[in-house]
C-alpha cells in the first residue's frame, strides 16, 4: 500500500462508513503502475446506511446528501497530493454503461481501501452482472475507445516522438488487454472484497502464445520504467516522449553509448520492438474476445500455439495477394500463422507473386502495412529489414524510414486522390507498380549512407527488380529513386520560372511521363512527413513547377521555344507581364512618374498574393519583410526585381495564424504599413521589434535552438549570362527572420535579386540570389565568411 493510500485510510471516517459508504482506489495506483507524479484517484461508493446509524439519527439519509458528499470530498481531498475524489452512488456506476463507457471501464478494477464491505461486495456483484449481459456492448466501447485514442495520440507504433501512454502498442493498449480478461475474471469469480488479479497475472493467463505473453509483461516492465524516468527527469506528469527526454530516459536506463546518436538508437529500436508486440497482441485480444462473445461465453479454442495454421510460403503469397484486391480481410489465425515466416526469406519463385501484388491490388498500403507489422514483407523484400525503426532524429522525419515508406504508398491511395487533379493523373498511370516501387525504394539506401541515399538506393534497383521479373521498369525506377528529392528542392529553394535554373532539371526528368511520375513520388514522400509539411502552399509550388515543366518538355523546341514563355517578363522591353498574363507596365510607369507605393493583391485558395511597386533603395526588403509581419502575415515565397530603378517585389503569404489567404481587414492593415514605410513615417527596426514581442507572448513560439544553422554559397548565371551568387540560410522558424536576414545583407552591400522561403516545420531553408555592388557575383572568400559569421550571429541571437 503506497504512503498517500494510507494515508486516505488513515482520513476515513467511521461516521462515513455508518452511512454507507465505501473507499476505493483506481487508476495507475490501484494497477501498481503509478510514478511519484501519479494522480491518486479515489472513488468513494455510497450504498446503503447500517440500520443503526439511521434509527440513530432519525434522519432520511438522502436528507442533504449532495452536501454530504461534498464533506467527504473536502476531507479526503485535503493534505494528499496530486490526489482526485469521485463520489458514486452504486447507481450512478450501473448508469455510466451507456453513458460514460471510458469511466465505467475505469471503475473495473477499483479496490477496496476503507468503508462499508457491503457496498463494495455490492459495487462488484453490480459489475458482475452488467459484464454478463452486457459484454458485446463493453467490448464495443473498449475498441471505439481504443481507435479515438490512436486517432488521437497516433496509429502507428513507429512514431519518433510517441505518447507512452496513450499511443498505439503502449500502455494504454495494455490495459486494454488486461481489461479483456478482467472481463472474465469478474464474470466467473465470486468477488469478495480481495483485491482483482492485478496486470501480470492478467496477462500470463490470454489466450496467446508463450512468447506473446512474455512479450506483453516484457513491455509492459519497460513502459512503466521509460514512464517513470520520463516523470522523474521533467518533474510533472509529462507522458510525451520528446526529443530532449529521449537520450535522458535512454541513459538512465542503462543504454548509454559514447555516441550520443547510437545511444537514442538503441532505445527508440527497444520501444518500437516492444510497441510492435503489445499493437499485434491488442488485435488478437479483441479478436479472440468477439469470437468468445458471439459463442455466449463459452471459450472459442484452447490456449493459442505457436503454429496455429500449417501454411506455407505460397499458401501465405496468395492470402496477401487476396488481401490486396480486395477478397480477404486479415484473421486471428492468420495473424498467428505469420510467425512461423518472421525473420525468413522466401524463395525467388514466390517472390514473384509480390509482383502481381503491386500490379493488380487494390489496397497496396494496407496489405503491405499488415505483412510489415507481422515481419513477413522483408521475407519478400529482405533489404526492407534494414529500414525496420530506422529514424533520423528530427522533427521534420515524424515517422521512422519503414513506417513513412508504407505511408507513403497509403497517402497515393487516400490523401493525394482528394485532390482531383492528382487522382486524375494516378488513374492515368498504367502500371501503378511502377509508381509503388519508387516508393517502396527510395529511402532503401539510408540504413547504408544517408548522405548519398539516393544514388546508392538507385544503384540497388536493378538487382532487386530483376528478382521479380521487373527488367522493363529498371531504368525509370532507378531514376525516380535517384531523383525523388530534385523537384521538392527545385521548387521550394529555386527559382523554377528562371529557365537557367529549370532547364538542367529538364535534361534530367526527359519526358512527360516521367515528370507526372517524380510529381506524384514527391507528392507521396512529402505526404507522409510531419503532418505539417506538406502545406496548401507547398502543394501549389509543386502543381505550378510541375505545370511549367510540362509545357516545356511537351514544346517540340524545348530550348528555343520554350525559354522564350520563361524569360517572357523579363525579356520584354515594353511590357511587362505575370506568368498569369497580368500586365504591371502601368503601375510601373505610375512609379516613375512620382507616385510612391503602387500595390496588386491577389488571393488564391492556399495564399495571397502581394505585388509591391516603389523606387528601389537600399534596406527595401528588411522594411517590406517587416510591415508584412507587423500586417500578420508569414512569407512563404518572394520574387524580387528591378526594371527602370523600379523595385517589382512580389510576396506570397498566408494569415500567420490560419495558414491561409489574408483576410480583408489584413489587406487594408498591410497596405497602410506598406505606404507607412515607404514614406519613412514607421521604422522597420521598430515594427520587428513591436510584432515579435506580440507574437511569441500570444503563441508562445519560441526559436528551436538544436536546429542545425549554416550559411552556403552557390554560384549562378541568368538566362542572360549575368552571374549572381545564391545565399542559402539553414535556420530554425522564429518570427521575423526575413527581416533580420535582409536587412543583414542590404547592410553588407549586397542587392537581392530573388528570394525564396522554404519552412521544414522544424526550420528553414531561405535562399537569396545576390549581387554585390559592382552588380556582379559575391565570390571574395574572406567576406563571404564575415557574411556567414554575422548571419550566424543574427540567427542565433534571435533564439535568445
Amino acid at each position: 500500500m503506497s504512503d498517500r493510500v494510507r494515508q486516505a485510510k488513515e482520513m476515513w471516517e467511521d461516521r462515513w462508513t455508518a452511512r454507507g459508504y465505501c473507499l476505493c482506489v483506481t487508476g495507475s495506483v490501484a494497477r501498481a503502475g503509478q510514478t511519484d507524479f501519479s494522480d491518486l484517484d479515489l472513488l468513494v461508493l455510497q450504498g446503503s446506511p447500517d440500520d443503526d446509524h439511521e434509527n440513530h439519527t432519525g434522519k432520511n439519509v438522502s436528507d442533504d446528501q449532495e452536501s454530504f458528499d461534498a464533506r467527504i470530498t473536502a476531507a479526503l481531498s485535503s493534505g494528499i497530493e496530486h490526489v482526485s475524489v469521485g463520489v458514486r452512488s452504486l447507481d450512478d456506476v450501473s448508469a455510466m454503461i451507456d453513458t460514460d463507457i471510458r469511466s465505467w471501464v475505469a471503475q473495473m478494477d477499483a479496490r477496496y481501501i476503507a468503508g462499508h464491505t457491503v457496498t463494495y461486495r455490492a459495487f462488484r456483484e453490480g459489475m458482475k452482472v452488467t459484464v454478463k449481459k452486457r459484454r458485446e456492448h463493453i467490448l464495443a466501447g473498449l475498441e471505439l475507445l481504443t481507435r479515438e485514442r490512436h486517432r488521437q495520440y497516433g496509429s502507428a507504433v513507429s512514431l519518433l516522438e510517441p505518447n507512452i501512454k496513450n499511443s498505439a502498442g503502449t500502455l494504454r493498449d495494455i490495459h486494454g488487454i488486461y481489461y479483456i480478461g478482467l472481463l472474465d475474471v469478474i464474470a466467473s469469480r465470486p468477488l469478495g472484497t480481495e483485491p482483482l488479479p492485478d496486470i501480470r497475472e492478467i496477462l500470463s493467463t490470454m489466450d496467446l502464445s508463450q512468447a506473446r505473453r512474455h512479450a506483453l509483461i516484457d513491455a509492459y516492465g519497460f513502459f512503466l520504467s521509460v514512464r517513470a524516468e520520463m516523470h522523474r527527469h521533467s518533474g510533472h506528469l509529462h507522458d510525451s516522449l520528446d526529443f530532449e527526454l529521449q537520450r535522458s530516459v535512454a541513459t538512465s536506463l542503462g543504454m548509454r553509448s559514447h555516441d550520443e546518436k547510437k545511444t537514442v538508437e538503441r532505445f527508440m529500436r527497444a520501444y518500437y520492438a516492444h510497441a510492435r508486440a503489445v499493437h499485434v497482441s491488442v488485435q488478437l485480444a479483441f479478436h479472440d474476445a468477439r469470437q468468445s462473445s458471439s459463442s455466449h461465453g463459452n471459450r472459442p479454442h484452447e490456449p493459442e500455439t505457436d503454429h496455429a495454421l500449417p501454411l506455407d510460403e505460397q499458401d501465405v503469397m496468395e492470402v496477401f495477394l487476396a488481401m490486396a484486391t480486395g477478397q480477404r480481410q486479415p484473421s486471428a489465425a492468420l495473424i498467428r500463422a505469420m510467425d512461423a515466416f518472421r525473420g525468413k526469406t522466401f524463395r525467388a519463385e514466390t517472390m514473384r507473386r509480390f509482383d502481381d501484388l503491386l500490379r493488380t491490388g487494390t489496397s497496396i498500403a494496407a496489405t503491405l502495412m499488415f505483412m510489415h507489422e507481422h515481419g513477413v514483407l522483408s521475407a519478400v523484400l529482405p533489404e526492407f529489414a534494414a529500414l525496420e525503426h530506422f529514424f533520423q532524429h528530427n522533427v521534420y522525419h515524424f515517422f521512422t524510414a519503414d513506417e513513412h515508406t508504407l505511408r507513403a504508398i497509403h497517402a497515393t491511395e487516400t490523401r493525394l486522390r482528394d485532390d482531383a487533379a492528382i487522382a486524375r493523373l494516378l488513374d492515368q498511370i498504367p502500371d501503378k507498380s511502377v509508381l509503388y516501387y519508387a516508393i517502396l525504394l527510395h529511402d532503401i539506401a539510408k540504413p547504408i549512407d544517408l548522405a548519398h541515399h539516393e544514388q546508392i538506393g538507385a544503384d540497388l534497383v536493378p538487382t532487386i527488380l530483376r528478382r521479380y521479373g521487373r527488367h522493363d521498369i529498371i531504368d525509370t525506377v532507378s531514376f525516380l529513386v535517384r531523383e525523388h528529392l530534385r523537384m521538392e528542392q527545385l521548387a521550394f529553394r529555386r527559382n523554377f520560372r528562371e529557365i537557367t535554373s529549370l532547364q538542367p532539371f529538364l535534361a534530367v526528368v526527359q519526358s512527360v511521363q516521367r515528370l507526372d511520375l517524380l510529381y506524384l513520388l514527391t507528392l507521396a514522400d512529402m505526404a507522409a512527413l510531419n503532418p505539417g509539411v506538406l502545406t496548401d502552399w507547398k502543394r501549389e509550388l509543386l502543381r505550378e513547377l510541375h505545370e511549367v515543366a510540362t509545357r516545356m518538355l511537351s514544346t517540340e523546341s524545348t530550348t528555343d521555344g520554350a525559354s522564350v514563355s520563361i524569360r517572357e517578363r523579363a525579356d520584354s522591353s515594353d511590357t511587362l507581364f505575370t506568368t498569369d498574363g497580368r500586365d504591371f507596365s502601368a503601375a510601373v510607369q505610375d512609379v516613375i512618374d512620382g507616385e510612391l507605393v503602387r500595390m496588386d493583391m491577389r488571393h488564391h485558395r492556399a495564399f495571397s498574393e502581394v505585388t509591391i511597386f516603389c523606387l528601389d533603395r537600399p534596406l527595401l526588403l528588411s522594411q517590406f519583410a517587416a510591415a508584412l509581419f507587423g500586417a500578420d502575415c508569414s512569407i512563404v515565397d518572394a520574387s524580387i526585381e528591378t526594371r527602370h530603378d523600379v523595385v517589382i517585389d512580389t510576396f506570397r503569404v498566408v494569415d500567420i495564424i490560419t495558414d491561409g489567404h489574408l483576410r480583408e481587414e489584413q489587406c487594408s492593415l498591410l497596405r497602410n504599413m506598406i505606404r507607412a514605410v515607404c514614406a519613412g513615417e514607421l521604422e522597420a527596426g521598430a515594427i520587428f521589434d513591436r510584432y515579435r514581442r506580440k507574437w511569441i507572448r500570444k503563441l508562445r513560439k519560441l526559436p528551436t535552438t538544436h536546429i542545425p544553422t549554416d550559411v552556403v554559397y552557390h554560384p549562378h548565371h541568368t538566362a542572360s549570362g549575368a552571374e549572381q551568387t545564391i545565399v542559402d540560410v539553414y535556420a530554425p522558424d522564429t518570427f521575423g527572420l526575413l527581416y533580420v536576414l535582409s536587412a543583414e545583407l542590404s547592410l553588407f552591400g549586397l542587392n537581392v535579386a530573388f528570394a525564396k522561403i522554404a519552412t521544414r516545420v522544424d526550420g528553414v531553408v531561405d535562399s537569396f540570389y545576390v549581387v554585390d555592388e559592382s552588380g556582379g557575383a559575391f565570390t571574395d572568400s574572406t567576406r563571404r565568411e564575415q557574411l556567414r559569421l554575422r548571419l550566424l550571429e543574427k540567427i542565433q541571437a534571435l533564439a535568445e
